[in-house]
């Protein structure tokens, strides 16, 4: 499945590379989810079925690291660019006149950035708490996320 959904997200964004004309502004939004969704899936998938693959971690602590911070910051991206779309869509039905003329792509090109800037402070807050309090590879030698703590 995640191969399938690797494709799909590269053969979007591709598509959106050969043919840059067809890139409009709402495109701009969905462009930016299918990059949250490959970054996602590159940099958790590999050490997440190597973890499963060897039914234990086996790399070392800063790699451990880095797979909780992709897991918690990556996997949180994704939903600030849903609210982008959803709120533009509420923009285009509520106030036609508004979003034409004030909606461009580098207005959704900045919104898409905060989002990514927002969603990475807020997960990253989570992230040091946990990496500084609850991680030790004497507790954790499975390198997972505790939930609910």
């Amino acid at each position: 499945m995640t191969v399938v959904s690797i494709g799909l997200n590269a053969g979007v964004i591709i598509y959106h590379i050969i043919r840059p004309k067809q890139i409009t502004p709402f495109t701009t939004y969905l462009v930016a989810l299918y990059i949250a969704n490959l970054v996602f899936l590159f940099t958790t998938w590999p050490l997440s079925l190597l973890r499963e693959w060897n039914g234990k971690w086996i790399m070392r602590s800063p790699v451990c690291i880095f797979n909780l911070y992709a897991t918690k910051v990556f996997c949180v991206v994704p939903v600030p660019l849903h609210v982008l779309i959803a709120v533009n869509r509420w923009w285009a039905i509520q106030h036609p006149i508004s979003y034409r003329s004030r909606h461009n792509k580098v207005v959704a090109a900045c919104l898409c950035f905060v989002a990514f800037f927002w969603a990475h402070t807020f997960a990253m807050a989570g992230f040091i708490v946990e990496v500084l309090y609850y991680y030790r590879p004497e507790v954790n030698p499975e390198c997972r996320l505790f939930y609910g703590m």
